[in-house]
């Protein structure tokens, strides 16, 4: 049955839509959303959504878009809360990624699979994912400047942090990881094995000064 149509403030449909659109992909999949299903779930006339996003993939991006602003909030907010304590604040930071992907799998998918490149080319989304690996690259640098994390290139070390979440977090979502333990358990231990390096030990690929060359 079609939900009765309600009116909406210029202004709220919006991240109404977004809500919407969120939920529905994670009940179904990108694939299975539609501009109609999102006009009927949200009770507003097929042609609403239209007025916010040209098309799908303009909605699709901004979903990602959505994710990426999350994930960096969550980052954020544990690196600033256990600053006084770089370790900590690694850990937390490293647990803030996968906790977000377990959390919210569908959305997680989408943020970083099959032809989520050609959508950069809306600015909010590549923005947004740009910003996001600049937390990352913020956790990176407290853990260099306090010692805990080797000197050396701050991007590549910031790559090896983002791949290792990456890659647990998918095995997380996908169900391999299941009999290994629970998601803070694995964090948890991968960080361990990331902080596990020397301080002492640099990038040879780095200059002197610890940039690089």
């Amino acid at each position: 049955m079609t939900a009765k149509k309600q009116g909406y403030h210029h202004g709220d449909l919006r991240p109404k839509l977004l809500q919407v659109a969120i939920l529905l992909i994670e009940e179904k999949g990108s694939d299975a959303l539609t501009m109609r299903e999102l006009a009927r779930r949200c009770g507003v006339s097929r042609t609403a959504p239209y007025r916010h996003f040209s098309d799908k993939a303009a909605l699709l991006a901004a979903v990602a878009e959505e994710g990426f602003r999350r994930l960096e909030e969550e980052i954020r907010k544990a690196r600033i809360d256990n600053q006084r304590d770089a370790s900590r604040a690694v850990r937390r930071c490293f647990l803030a990624y996968t906790a977000f992907a377990a959390d919210h799998p569908t959305h997680y998918r989408l943020m970083f699979g099959r032809g989520i490149k050609r959508l950069f080319i809306y600015p909010g989304l590549a923005a947004a994912a740009k910003q996001a690996f600049a937390e990352l690259m913020a956790v990176v640098k407290l853990g260099q400047a306090t010692g805990r994390l080797p000197a050396g290139r701050t991007v590549r070390l910031a790559y090896s942090f983002w791949a290792m979440s990456h890659g647990l977090s998918l095995l997380i979502i996908d169900g391999f990881a299941d009999r290994a333990g629970d998601v803070r358990g694995l964090s948890e231990f991968a960080c361990r094995l990331l902080l596990a390096r020397s301080p002492a030990e640099t990038d040879p690929s780095a200059s002197a000064d610890g940039r690089a060359g």
